[in-house]
């Protein structure tokens, strides 16, 4: 796509962008454009009938057009200054909503293309791009080029009856200075590029010296010294890279201002010998020096923002890829609702699974085949890496196999409405995140609505996780804030006490299958033995699955899921496979012999 083409085709998106956001704020910001565009053409064109009615020396006229002037400007002034207040909040508004939809974007994308290595490339571009404010930018640019093109036509119109060499020398003229400043921005450009490690590098070493975690190596091991001659260097390299840039500017300033002289010398002489040679009146005179200023002005003004939108338009370009990229998975409405699905004995049936991350060609899970019956205990188990949490990704449907089906109930997932059945799945991550919201809005989540019959159940999934004498115990309630970021009086949980919130959290959701997946990892064995009892007696009549790299917790499982070599090595109770599988003992026996 040719530069000219992708201006053109962004300047169409963030049109239809900011008017499907708001309508108001669209013609606000266009006819601010007009009114900049008309109004130095228009101050020009009544400045040549001013001085008409003053050489003629008629008093009245000059005081009506004077009070025309007037009138022109402070109502220029007083309506671009409404617009201005009118449009500020709804501006920022804007600025708030293209972050949002970013965000929105983010949170709903498919995992297999989200994490994809060219898309995570992408995504931190188009973050920049709204981060930095470029998209807004873009179209700040596109608003004044209409203001520019309008005074450039007014004014061509204006001086019609000019010679087409004139505006030859004035654009040729306007050209040099143009090329000056391209070359300015590519000497700038150029000297970020090679700024950027130095930055970089210099950025570290202010960090190490202000960092808390490097304070004792820095007074132990005396480097303090170290690190500030390594800035010192860092900074010399900027120096001479800065000197380098300025003198740069400074050499095409100074052709810059010659030309400005050279063209007004021009743009006098021109309406001078118009006047001496071409009977011009003062009046004229007047009009063109001022309109042949916009001229100029102009020119330079359009070309100034086409190299503007040049260096933003491949930033807006990634961000309307990026926000055009479309799920696979998350598509709401698609497929069969699982409250359709007739009962059947295997919730989960999985049939030569197999998996690869995006970007990758390694195989994380491999040939895995399993049957999991309703309203059991499973524990997955195994070493770090063999795929304990992929397999949880993929039963979250968080991806789909690369190979092989899952079926729930009977049915293929892929074949099953995405919503419908990531609602039917609790989970409790290993990373669990609290909010700094109440209580209540923790379990409950968007459900929270302040009833009674929400708050019952709020409290009956609390006492279930064994959460209700500590929050009956907090002044608030399960009104009580967690964190202190909002109230000084929030409270903060322990480890197993987040985690039992978390358990509540899915109780209150009353899925018929939960996930948690390595719960305890943070806890001690006294606080995971406590926790697991919890979640037992909680989750009676669900189907579970316990990830865990700890075996102790394989005795309380219906079956246990072992995995090793990115398959399923052993599907059976904890006893059979401590007698069947010699890798699952001896991994089984190194933990045990740490509590014997």
């Amino acid at each position: 796509m040719s530069k000219i083409k992708l201006m053109f085709s962004n300047a169409v998106y963030m049109f239809k962008v900011i008017w499907n956001f708001s309508k108001s704020l669209f013609f606000g910001k266009m006819l601010l454009a007009i009114l900049n565009g008309v109004i130095a053409p228009l101050n020009a064109y009544i400045l040549k009938i001013l001085v008409e009615k003053i050489t003629v020396f008629d008093w009245n006229s000059t005081l009506a057009v004077i009070g025309i002037i007037a009138a022109v400007n402070l109502t220029n002034g007083v309506l671009q200054a409404y617009i201005n207040r009118k449009l500020g909040i709804t501006g920022d508004l804007f600025r708030n909503h293209l972050m949002f939809e970013f965000n929105s974007k983010v949170v709903n994308m498919d995992y297999e293309i989200l994490f994809e290595p060219d898309m995570i490339h992408m995504k931190e571009l188009a973050f920049k791009t709204i981060r930095e404010g470029r998209a807004i930018k873009y179209l700040d640019i596109l608003f004044s080029c209409i203001s520019y093109v309008i005074s450039l036509a007014s004014i061509i119109y204006l001086l019609s009856s000019f010679s087409w060499w004139v505006y030859l020398i004035m654009l040729g003229l306007s050209s040099i200075k143009i090329y000056t400043v391209i070359a300015d921005k590519k000497h700038n450009y150029n000297i970020s590029v090679d700024m950027a490690p130095i930055n970089a590098e210099t950025s570290y070493y202010m960090n190490m010296l202000a960092d808390e975690s490097y304070a004792n190596d820095m007074r132990m091991f005396s480097i303090s010294r170290w690190v500030i001659s390594k800035y010192e260097k860092c900074i010399t390299k900027a120096h001479k890279m800065l000197e380098s840039l300025l003198s740069g500017i400074f050499k095409n300033t100074v052709v810059r201002n010659v030309l400005s002289v050279i063209e007004t010398v021009f743009l006098y002489t021109f309406v001078a010998s118009q006047m001496f040679f071409n009977n011009m009146t003062f009046a004229d005179f007047t009009m063109a020096t001022s309109a042949l200023r916009t001229f100029s002005d102009s020119i330079t003004n359009i070309t100034g923002s086409l190299i503007d939108l040049g260096e933003n338009s491949a930033y807006v370009k990634i961000y309307r890829e990026f926000m055009k990229k479309k799920n696979t998975i998350a598509v709401p409405g698609r497929g069969r609702n699982i409250k359709e699905l007739p009962d059947t004995r295997y919730i989960f049936e999985l049939a030569d699974v197999g998996f690869k991350y995006p970007g990758s060609e390694k195989m994380v899970l491999e040939g895995l085949n399993l049957q999991a019956e309703k309203g059991k205990f499973y524990v997955i188990v195994g070493k770090n890496g063999v795929g304990k949490t992929t397999l949880v990704r993929l039963l979250c449907r968080l991806y789909d196999p690369s190979s092989g089906i899952i079926r729930y109930m009977n049915n293929d997932l892929r074949d099953l409405e995405y919503k419908s059945y990531r609602d039917n799945i609790g989970v409790v991550f290993q990373d669990y995140k609290y909010y700094c919201l109440s209580i209540a809005e923790n379990v409950a989540m968007n459900e929270y609505d302040g009833s009674e019959e929400v708050i019952k159940k709020i409290s009956d999934a609390l006492n279930a996780a064994g959460l209700s004498e500590k929050i009956n115990s907090l002044p608030k309630g399960i009104n009580t804030q967690l964190g202190k970021i909002f109230d000084k009086e929030g409270v903060l949980l322990s480890g197993g006490e987040l985690q039992k919130l978390a358990l509540a959290r899915v109780l209150f959701k009353n899925s018929s299958v939960v996930i948690l997946d390595e719960p305890s990892s943070a806890l001690d064995a006294l606080a995971e033995d406590e926790l697991i009892r919890t979640f037992n007696t909680a989750l009676k009549g669900k189907t579970v699955f316990y990830i865990s790299h700890r075996l102790s917790v394989a005795k309380y499982a219906d079956k246990v899921i072992f995995m090793e070599d990115s398959g399923i090595k052993g599907f059976d109770t904890h006893e059979t496979l401590l007698e069947s599988i010699k890798s699952y003992r001896i991994l089984y026996e190194s933990q045990a012999k740490h509590y014997k």
